[in-house]
């Protein structure tokens, strides 16, 4: 008999799990059946709306708080082998209330959301860490901040990340004149890579909020694609670019982790801002170019020699297309994530 794991996330999963189609997007649902197949039975419990969660609808820490699904879980939900906690949020009424419940299922994080400016994530991080019966991580970097920082009952385990080769896939569609860059978050450089193609001919599309580039004068060769983008205008967006350009600073999450594993799926060249956090997956030469933060000339001499040299854009899409399936595919991530969960419920 399979062992049963309750997902605890800090936003509304199951609106999105209910409705996706085969091709209209990443399909949970594909890991959840991996899992299965090793051994784990998924279930996943969203944070409530308002006005039962007094946090619904605020931002997806405060969310994730929601007393009424803590008291659900302790008092109800007693019979999994896990609980997991997706971000840090979630964990903190289970954590405070489990001795009072006589609650001793383990409960374990996957992802953490590492911060040294934000008081409240950091209150939430000094009282989980500590009393946490496990902790997964997307990357070496952060297991090693965590291990520094705080003492943790139970070992950190970096699983990695994972990205859906089926959905994210090489499409036969003709190459248009454009590099295309993704991502919303703070760990973005687009100053950089807006004066990196201020000289160049050549077309960009970002896709982001207009906000996260408002302070920047955009050149004329830019264009900005606001979000939301449907998954599959999206996919089409990495199909037609030329090349994909991830411009990064240091932060101490995983930043531009879902875009790069998003283009290396889709089979694209890639240029990427070196990070310590992205150490992991970034492979210069092989499966991507990388390039020194902050450096608009390096960053435009390397979207030079890959727009140049056919050949050299063929052999980085293929080698990363070949190492998403091979080690960040869902059934490979399966593997990691149910060993992670298998050692954090023995233990």
């Amino acid at each position: 008999m399979n062992r049963r794991v309750l997902m605890v996330p800090p936003i509304r999963w199951l609106p999105y799990r209910e409705s996706v189609g085969p091709d209209d997007g990443p399909v949970p649902q594909r890991l959840d059946a991996a899992l299965h197949d090793l051994g784990w039975d998924v279930d996943v419990f969203d944070p409530g709306t308002r006005p039962l969660n007094p946090f619904g609808g605020m931002n997806p820490l405060l969310q994730s708080f929601d007393p009424l699904r803590a008291l659900t879980i302790l008092t109800r939900k007693r019979h999994y082998d896990l609980i997991v906690c997706v971000f840090d949020g979630g964990a903190v009424p289970l954590l405070l209330l489990r001795r009072l419940a006589l609650f001793r299922t383990k409960i374990a994080l996957w992802d953490v959301g590492l911060t040294e400016t934000w008081r409240l994530r950091l209150h939430v991080l000094n009282y989980v860490l500590p009393r946490i019966d496990g902790v997964m991580v997307l990357t070496t970097r952060q297991k090693q901040y965590i291990e520094t920082k705080w003492p943790t009952r139970a070992p950190v385990q970096m699983i990695g990340h994972s990205v859906d080769t089926v959905f994210f896939r090489p499409q036969p569609v003709e190459l248009a004149d454009y590099v295309l860059s993704v991502g919303n978050d703070v760990s973005r450089d687009y100053k950089t890579l807006f004066e990196a193609v201020v000289p160049l001919q050549t077309r960009v599309k970002i896709r982001t909020s207009p906000s996260t580039v408002a302070h920047l004068e955009q050149p004329d060769n830019i264009e900005i694609i606001p979000k939301p983008l449907p998954f599959p205008d999206l996919r089409t967006l990495y199909a037609q670019a030329r090349l994909v350009v991830i411009p990064l600073v240091e932060t101490l999450n995983a930043g531009g982790i879902s875009a790069v594993l998003e283009a290396a799926a889709m089979g694209k060249p890639m240029i990427v801002t070196h990070t310590a956090m992205l150490n992991d997956i970034l492979k210069h030469g092989e499966t991507c170019l990388t390039v020194p933060p902050g450096d608009p000339q390096a960053l435009r001499d390397a979207i030079g020699a890959v727009l140049t040299n056919t050949d050299l854009a063929h052999r980085l899409g293929a080698a990363a297309r070949e190492f998403a399936e091979r080690t960040q595919s869902q059934p490979v991530f399966a593997d990691r994530l149910s060993q992670a969960m298998t050692s954090f419920a023995s233990t």
